[in-house]
């Protein structure tokens, strides 16, 4: 009896050092097998309630500085025809006249 409580303590003493030096390999292979659960655990209606729909932001315009669509309502407009992206753009064109 004896004899076998010792060679379960070595065992476990292994078993621990083991999983001590593989512990990062451990937990990278449970973190991908929750990841699969997660993944084969959503239905359809949890996926679809999660993608937005896309914004209508209105029509698309160009940047009259680097050439970058952006919706006409979020546009610096300056002029009736003449259209900036962001701020810098503005700057850096009115700086270049």
């Amino acid at each position: 009896m004896r004899e076998a409580l010792i060679i379960l303590a070595v065992l476990l003493v292994l078993l621990a050092l083991t999983a001590f030096k593989y512990r990062k390999q451990i937990a990278a292979v449970i973190g991908f097998g929750r990841m699969i659960r997660e993944a084969t655990k959503g239905n359809s209606a949890d996926r679809q309630s999660r993608i937005s729909e896309p914004v209508n932001s209105g029509k698309l315009v160009s940047c009259t500085k680097c050439g970058t669509w952006v919706p006409e309502g979020r546009a610096i407009k300056f002029g009736a025809t003449t259209f900036f992206c962001t701020d810098a753009c503005l700057q850096s064109s009115i700086k270049s006249v």
